[in-house]
């Protein structure tokens, strides 16, 4: 009997000792538990880049050193490029000139190379163009072209318009005009002229006025003559009763 109970005594001390280590194991299994689900702390966004916007070149002014360009004829043009941009310089400036109809050409390649154009600044280009003899007489668009980089060097162009003015000389020749060797009184006798245009532009509203002493109706409208061309007038007079003689007149 007393082994028995020695033997229930000693089951009981090894079950009571398994109890007490148990609660140690649980404890560490939900530390680490605690551990796994706690989450990490969130990442501050980063801030955002501010967007700078692309600098502009552009024609801020011109000035042709004469009124007009004569066909034939050189001038210099003065063209002004402005960088419009208060925070960005721009580089590798590439500056040409180009006209529609190729009767202005400039000197040389008609381009020129800047280095650099500082922000809210300008730069002035000089160059000397030429009119052919055939360049008709009237206004003449022409493009300057810029081509450049940005601080980053971004490739950037922008272009303008100008306008030259391009007259031809008046060449004008008239044939002797056919009046009668005499008139008299009362007579009505005709007056024809001859004009001629020697030039390559086109003459408009030609109007012809005479002075003859004992003749009136001294005027003709005879119009437009192309270039090239002639025109001729016809006008009656009258012969006036004051004047005798010999007369001449212009």
């Amino acid at each position: 009997m007393k082994r028995i109970m020695c033997f229930i005594i000693i089951i009981l001390i090894l079950c009571a000792a398994v109890i007490v280590a148990c609660p140690k194991e649980t404890n560490a299994g939900s530390a680490g538990t605690a551990q796994q689900n706690s989450s990490p702390p969130a990442a501050e966004p980063e801030p955002a880049q501010a967007v700078s916007s692309q600098p502009k070149l552009m024609v801020e002014k011109y000035v042709l050193d004469r009124d007009y360009i004569e066909a034939g004829g050189s001038a210099t043009v003065k063209v002004t490029i402005r960088n419009t941009s208060s925070s960005q310089d721009v580089k590798n400036i590439k500056v040409s000139f180009w006209e529609e109809s190729a009767e202005i050409l400039p000197d040389g390649t008609g381009a020129v190379y800047y280095k650099q154009i500082a922000k809210n600044s300008s730069c002035t280009w000089s160059f000397k163009v030429t009119a052919t003899t055939t360049a008709q007489s009237k206004p003449h668009p022409a493009t300057i072209t810029m081509e450049y980089e940005d601080s980053n060097g971004n490739p950037l162009s922008a272009s303008d318009r100008i306008i030259l003015q391009v007259r031809q000389p008046v060449r004008l020749s008239y044939a002797e005009p056919s009046l009668p060797v005499r008139v008299t009184q009362g007579d009505r006798p005709s007056f024809t002229m001859t004009l001629m245009n020697l030039g390559k532009s086109t003459i408009y509203n030609v109007h012809l006025k005479f002075d003859i002493p004992g003749l009136s109706g001294g005027s003709l409208l005879i119009g437009t003559i192309p270039p090239g061309e002639s025109q001729t007038g016809t006008t009656n007079l009258r012969v006036e009763s004051e004047q005798l003689g010999p007369v001449k007149g212009t």
